[in-house]
């Protein structure tokens, strides 16, 4: 995969390791802008001899093509054994399949007793789908793409604007004093 991006695209790959996200060193110049996505990055001089347990193969591409490549080489390629998403204008994941957003938040539901009912989640882009469907209070950003609309059941104000936090500030805010406390206590008493 890393030989096939760097070979017929124009995108930067990344190895997503459980502790690492691994980047060729001749792509430094780029660690401004993905550190807002990753913690921690390690440059090496041979992406392809990295071995690591790793969870997904992500590609970023700084030319805002990402759907082009898509549909042009990623999708005809790779989707008939991978889980290959598109994640805005910069971003294609490639994963095992079984393996999204919608599997993660129902496992970390199952982890804390909580039904689909009891969730909220909240997506602009494509590789949001499968956890907005997972949820009851799916909500997706005012300035998503129209056609990211249909996979929510509300809509809020654009991620520009704050819309995440509106809600999130709106449903604290009509909480009973009781559940208040209760959120509080839980929050305190998360291992993490």
């Amino acid at each position: 995969m890393i030989e096939f991006v760097e070979h017929k695209t124009d995108g930067i790959p990344i190895l997503c390791g459980l502790n690492n996200a691994f980047l060729s060193e001749k792509n430094n110049i780029y660690e401004y802008y993905l550190k807002t996505f990753y913690s921690k990055i390690a440059f090496v001089e041979e992406l392809n001899k990295v071995v690591v347990d790793a969870n997904k193969f992500t590609i970023y591409f700084p030319n805002q093509d990402s759907r082009a490549y898509y549909e042009k080489l990623f999708k005809p390629q790779y989707s008939n054994h991978f889980a290959v998403t598109v994640g805005d204008t910069v971003w294609i994941d490639i994963m095992n399949y079984g393996i999204d957003k919608g599997k993660a938040i129902g496992l970390l539901g199952k982890k804390l007793g909580l039904a689909s009912e009891q969730m909220m989640a909240f997506g602009d882009t494509y590789n949001d789908i499968e956890m907005l469907r997972s949820v009851t209070y799916s909500y997706i950003v005012e300035n998503a793409d129209d056609d990211m609309k249909q996979y929510a059941n509300f809509i809020t104000d654009s991620n520009d604007n704050f819309g995440v936090l509106k809600i999130i500030d709106k449903i604290i805010g009509e909480a009973s004093p009781l559940s208040k406390r209760e959120f509080g206590l839980a929050a305190r008493t998360l291992p993490y």
